[in-house]
């Protein structure tokens, strides 16, 4: 009898020891550590689903780390990387979109009232990587136009990032190719003025939440939860002036005054560059690799599938519908 009883208690012991263990480990599993590749405009989304409290009503904590923040874990070891399609970590997966478009903009050394990129016949842009998606999508907006990248247009590619700012205020080039908030940093400075966005190439896959491919489809619901927060944070977007764009994101971006975060929200939004919903379509996907295919960057475009899953994406677009839909039949 004895003996049974040590049993159960043993036995109660462990169970009990097992229930507090969930308990303490139960905030991690709703814990997502997001990496960003640097703070941009081009993630507003993912700020305003924070300071709104979209992530909060999932029941969700996401911690932001920008760029170089980030304690002990490299980046393709974080649940969520923030970064252009170009630039995910190896064996990650996207699974929500932020912009339909590369987070750069062409400047120029004087206020244009008109542009068009005719204008770009026999001038000097300090471009970026000839690799990089944003150089791919100036190249065949250069096309669409008929100028021939190097011929009729001579594009800098060559430049380390350390000394394109430099040769800009040296004289170099008669235009420039600057990621945000970098552009509105220089136009505040009066060094750079904004003349065109790589909008103009249509929808393509820009600025994207990636996750890890071994862990995506095992806690998908978790990452639907994450992009029904950026789902809601889009729609309000959407329907919120620049002014209360910009009231919610101070706090993201400290360098920037009140003034400049408001031009680049207005900017980012008159552009169309922030996606209405997280879904990474497949239309936008293979728009950029005809881009990169023609711009010799690939030989043979990659399966979608290896390289997107938008599942996540949808569950969270259809959950927010759902909470919407039921809204609008509670009296």
């Amino acid at each position: 009898m004895r003996k049974v009883m040590v049993m159960l208690l043993a036995g109660l012991l462990a169970g009990l020891g097992a229930w507090l263990y969930l308990i303490q480990r139960e905030p991690m599993h709703n814990t997502i550590i997001v990496y960003e590749a640097g703070r941009s405009l081009a993630s507003l989304p993912l700020y305003v689903a924070s300071a709104r409290g979209f992530f909060a009503d999932q029941g969700i904590n996401v911690k932001l780390y920008p760029g170089g923040t980030l304690p002990s874990r490299p980046p393709e070891e974080v649940d969520v990387c923030v970064a252009p399609f170009d630039r995910l970590p190896r064996d990650s997966v996207a699974f929500a979109l932020l912009t339909g478009c590369p987070d750069c903009f062409l400047y120029g050394r004087q206020p244009q009232s008109t542009f068009t990129w005719k204008d770009m016949q026999g001038k000097v842009i300090i471009g970026v990587e000839p690799a990089a998606d944003a150089e791919v999508v100036l190249e065949h907006i250069l096309r669409r136009y008929g100028l021939r990248p190097q011929t009729d247009v001579h594009l800098l590619q060559d430049l380390p990032v350390a000394l394109r700012r430099p040769a800009w205020e040296a004289g170099t080039g008669d235009y420039i190719l600057l990621p945000q908030p970098d552009g509105l940093w220089w136009e505040q400075k009066g060094k750079a003025h904004l003349v065109a966005s790589l909008r103009d190439a249509g929808p393509v896959l820009g600025t994207v939440c990636a996750a890890p491919r071994a862990i995506l489809p095992a806690r998908e619901d978790l990452y639907a939860r994450f992009a029904a927060g950026l789902y809601a944070a889009q729609r309000w977007i959407g329907s919120h002036s620049p002014e209360e764009v910009a009231a919610q994101i101070g706090s993201f971006f400290p360098h920037l005054n009140y003034g400049t975060l408001l031009h680049g929200v207005s900017l980012y939004r008159s552009a169309g560059l922030w996606a209405e919903t997280p879904e990474p379509a497949r239309k936008a996907y293979d728009r950029l690799q005809e881009m990169r295919q023609q711009a010799g960057e690939i030989a043979i475009p990659p399966p979608y599938v290896r390289h997107v899953n938008p599942r996540a994406a949808l569950r969270g677009i259809q959950l927010i519908e759902l909470i919407e839909a039921q809204k609008e039949k509670t009296p």
